[in-house]
């Protein structure tokens, strides 16, 4: 398919309108760009190896506000595995409180009524992957992380597919400039 957009090579520049005409505009919420520094291998016309770039990120309540807002059912695939059940939230939150989970202990979310139907536990998983050099000494990695509903009982596949991945580089000092404007 990928090579028929193009014709075959032939007219490399029709790719991208090819693809929105087959598949349509992607529906996602806008990307928030944030300005960073990133190292670069390749210096630029002053020699400069260390340039600012707009970094696109997603934070997660905004893309899981718009699929509840515009892809309903997608948002109860992706965190329920079925439609919404508040009795299944409550369950979940009765048994870690029963269980005196010592997170819950200073959370601000249980001081606010109701918040046992409302709080949807998420799992955060943050793992690297190598992306150049492979097997190297100064192998360059990406650090993927990906979000999981913890009331979702879909295969991995289906419900572990919400996440990003960040060049290290790009990460670190994406994280330097977040924690000094704090």
């Amino acid at each position: 398919m990928m090579a028929q957009l193009g014709d075959w090579g032939k007219h490399n520049g029709n790719y991208h309108r090819n693809l929105l005409r087959k598949l349509g505009s992607p529906q996602s919420p806008e990307f928030i760009y944030a300005k960073i520094w990133c190292k670069s291998g390749k210096p630029d016309e002053e020699n400069n190896t260390v340039r600012e770039i707009s970094f696109p990120l997603m934070p997660p309540h905004v893309l899981l506000d718009y699929l509840f807002t515009n892809h309903r059912a997608r948002f109860d695939d992706l965190l329920f595995g079925e439609a919404f059940n508040e009795e299944k939230l409550e369950d979940f939150w009765r048994t870690v409180t029963e269980l005196r989970d010592p997170r819950l202990k200073n959370h601000p979310m249980v001081h606010r009524e109701g918040w046992s139907k409302r709080a949807i536990p998420i799992a955060i998983h943050g793992d690297a992957v190598a992306s150049v050099g492979v097997c190297q000494t100064g192998t360059t990695s990406y650090d993927s992380y990906s979000l999981q509903s913890l009331l979702c009982r879909a295969p991995t596949q289906v419900a572990n597919n919400i996440g990003s991945a960040f060049l290290k580089t790009a990460k670190l000092s994406l994280m330097r400039q977040l924690t000094a404007t704090l």
